[in-house]
């Protein structure tokens, strides 16, 4: 099964990760195919993607795992995807999103009501939050430093203005969000009903 994808910045190609290790790419200008899973044998599931850059010249890749790993990787000059030594942002939980905002700035969900940040693309990360939410997450969208939205359960979204977490309940019926992507000022969440 396949478990999130993620679009380069001008479009042209769709990255997409899955269970037993799998990640590909769909070049969309070319209608091309590459594999590129179990990079450095890791075959547990990917559980989200984030890009960022060109397809084919100058793309940042992070992948995030049910093991809790992320693994980033950077398009080299050949072509090649270059990848950094795996790190554990989440302390061991598993991590069910990443997105980054900007070339190496973003963000991370756990299954263990963490959030962090990083700035330097995923090299360190520092805990913003939500210490008090006492539900599970499942996604996130990374706006900016000062704007981020966490998907949980009991049909909450979290606000991060910068300082504060703000919950706010779009369900009624307190089933959980189950996804959510944002741009600027707008945005869409789904659930389960």
């Amino acid at each position: 099964a396949l478990r999130d994808v993620a679009v380069t910045d001008d479009g042209r190609a769709i990255w997409f990760v899955g269970g037993s290790g799998v990640i590909g790419e769909y070049r969309v200008d070319t209608d091309t195919l590459t594999n590129y899973s179990a990079p450095k044998g890791k075959t547990s599931t990917w559980e989200a993607v984030s890009v960022r850059g060109r397809a084919g010249r100058d793309e940042r890749l992070y992948f995030v795992n049910g093991s809790g790993e992320l693994l980033v990787g950077v398009r080299q000059g050949s072509g090649a995807v270059a990848y950094r030594k795996v790190i554990k942002p989440g302390g061991g939980s598993t991590i069910p999103a990443i997105d980054f905002h900007a070339r190496e700035r973003g963000h991370v969900c756990s299954t263990s009501q963490l959030v962090s940040e990083s700035t330097d693309g995923g090299r360190s990360w520092t805990r913003i939050g939500i210490d008090f939410s006492g539900t599970s997450f499942y996604d996130l969208a990374s706006v900016g430093p000062k704007d981020v939205n966490v998907a949980a359960g009991n049909g909450i979204i979290y606000r991060y203005d910068g300082f504060r977490w703000t919950p706010h309940v779009v369900d009624d019926r307190r089933q959980g969000i189950r996804a959510i992507d944002r741009l600027a000022t707008r945005g869409l969440a789904t659930g389960a009903g």
